[in-house]
């Protein structure tokens, strides 16, 4: 009797343990060892390999108190505005990463090539070159960490098609928008993601959206 209690215990003990595991494997990316498009339109899977903080549902779909701060004096935010954080500094370390795989991408992303008093058009608004991007994005539940950020410009093609961050960000508005309406799991959305975005992006085909992600 006392040895199927033991053997009962191990394997709710066991089963516990995968629980956890699985739980680790969700909010850590799985980028795809094979992608569709060349490999500059996808952050480097040593640096970013894509990191969520949250999988549940109901995390992203509530309101969160805003931060101190934050969209005029609101009291209460979206997941997104209540966690979007990313520091100067970690920035700063984004850019030093990715400019020693593209030499040179930081000078262009920061418009170092025209006139200071240009500059601006080119790193803001509809000229911007280039964005921090969140590889899974935080309206998703997805984290700020370094781990998920990457440099992505905007003026990359596939096939003739623009496929930058623009269309990215497209993808990333339809699918909180699917999330949050519950037709669609945060781990399906970050898994495909995270595996092949341009895939993604070509199957669902998005409209533009100017929602913040």
């Amino acid at each position: 009797m006392k040895r199927a209690i033991v053997i009962t215990l191990t394997a709710a003990a066991m089963w516990a343990a995968a629980s956890v595991d699985l739980s680790a494997q969700a909010l850590t990316g799985s980028p795809a060892m094979f992608h569709m498009a060349p490999s500059n339109l996808y952050p480097d899977p040593s640096l970013t390999p894509g990191e969520a903080d949250t999988i549940d549902p109901a995390d992203i779909q509530k309101r969160w108190p805003c931060p101190r701060g934050a969209n005029k004096g609101k009291k209460v935010c979206t997941y997104s505005q209540a966690h979007r954080n990313v520091r100067p500094a970690d920035r700063d370390a984004v850019y030093a990463g990715y400019d020693r795989l593209y030499p040179g991408l930081s000078d262009y992303c920061h418009a170092l090539d025209v006139p200071k008093a240009n500059r601006k058009r080119f790193t803001s608004g509809r000229g911007q070159r280039c964005e921090v991007d969140h590889f899974c994005p935080v309206g998703g539940g997805c984290s700020n960490s370094a781990r998920n950020l990457w440099i992505q410009r905007a003026d990359t093609t596939y096939n003739g098609q623009p496929m930058g961050f623009h269309q990215k960000d497209d993808l990333e508005a339809w699918g909180i928008a699917q999330v949050k309406a519950g037709n669609l799991t945060p781990e399906e959305f970050d898994r495909r993601i995270w595996s092949d975005w341009v895939s993604y992006y070509l199957e669902v085909r998005p409209g533009h959206s100017n929602v913040s992600n």
